[in-house]
């Protein structure tokens, strides 16, 4: 698009534009952006009265470019931008990241129909030969009853628990003060918190930098880049840091003062700002943290499903052996009957 643009009216190659098979769904988009530009409005017009499809970023840096006369590099920016995100891109519901969610249905399951299902049996033959059970058997049947009478082992009820928690959850996010508890608490969680605080790091500091390098200022790229991150937490730190930066402080000592940002960010941005670098260190950097996000990633969620299985057969090793220990306890009772 960037060189279709770059060799005529925006005008001309949008239609072109949207014949792309890949485009197909977009051609309302395309056809209203057609209409707007043929009446007079400028792209970065067109682009902003879409901001579902077009994010603050894209409309800054393409109005900064038409006002240098050079769409080509503008899109080249937004294209470096959207490629890391991309990279860094977490969806809980894609492969692999949706194995733990099944992994946690299938422990509920199995831990249900062990505590329902196959320890009622057992417990019916201690009661009837009488005697005295060990700890382990008393705590795994203590379960068994707990279960029973929460109706634990409803499996409709189980799948509904796990919907409602969801929809709930999804419900929450759709409220501005719902999406900040979320994305605060969630870069925040010990060790599953890092892949999402670097991605979004990631995407702060990529998208800082095109803006820097597009020549918007420090204090309005701060906000955009904000945005651009996707975790509303961020707004708050934009909103901080330029409050520092007219104060007087320099950038790098907004984000060390913010708490937000660790000492390692701040110390490969601090030498680049002296040496007025500044964006090709945020550039540097934001590729750093998209490789952490990846390998965060991966990583937690192998120790997650490590957990998760190591929970499993450690409950049921326990409750194997609680269900055994009982065979002795049963056998000097038949002996004292005898």
């Amino acid at each position: 698009m960037a060189t279709g643009l770059g060799g005529g009216p925006a005008a001309r190659v949008l239609p072109a534009w949207a014949a792309l098979p890949e485009n197909r769904r977009n051609v309302p988009l395309f056809a209203d952006m057609t209409h707007r530009l043929t009446s007079g409005a400028t792209l970065s017009e067109a682009l902003e009265a879409h901001p579902k499809s077009f994010p603050p970023i894209v409309v800054r840096l393409v109005r900064e470019g038409e006002a240098q006369g050079d769409l080509v590099t503008a899109f080249e920016r937004l294209r470096r931008y959207f490629k890391l995100s991309r990279k860094v891109q977490l969806n809980p519901w894609c492969e692999p990241a949706f194995h733990p969610l099944f992994l946690l249905l299938a422990v509920y399951f199995i831990v249900t129909l062990v505590l329902t299902r196959i320890v009622p049996v057992y417990a019916a033959v201690f009661e009837d030969f009488g005697g005295r059970l060990p700890a382990p058997t008393q705590m795994v049947v203590g379960l068994h009853d707990f279960a029973c009478r929460h109706e634990l082992g409803s499996p409709l009820r189980g799948v509904l628990a796990f919907l409602l928690v969801v929809g709930l959850s999804l419900w929450l996010r759709r409220s501005t003060p719902g999406l900040y508890f979320f994305d605060s608490v969630k870069i925040r969680l010990p060790i599953v918190g890092r892949s999402p605080y670097r991605a979004a790091v990631a995407r702060f500091s990529q998208a800082l930098s095109v803006l820097l390098e597009s020549s918007v200022s420090v204090t309005e790229g701060l906000s955009l880049a904000a945005h651009a991150s996707g975790n509303t937490a961020f707004r708050n730190v934009a909103y901080m840091t330029r409050r520092r930066i007219q104060e007087g402080d320099s950038l790098t000592q907004g984000f060390r003062i913010s708490g937000f940002f660790d000492a390692t960010y701040c110390r490969l941005l601090e030498g680049a700002e002296r040496t007025k670098g500044l964006a090709q260190a945020l550039a540097f950097v934001a590729l750093i943290y998209a490789e952490e996000a990846k390998g965060w990633s991966s990583g937690s969620l192998t120790i997650g499903s490590l957990l998760l299985f190591g929970s499993l057969l450690f409950f049921l090793g326990f409750t194997i052996v609680a269900l055994y220990l009982p065979v002795f306890t049963l056998a000097d009772v038949v002996s004292g009957a005898s």
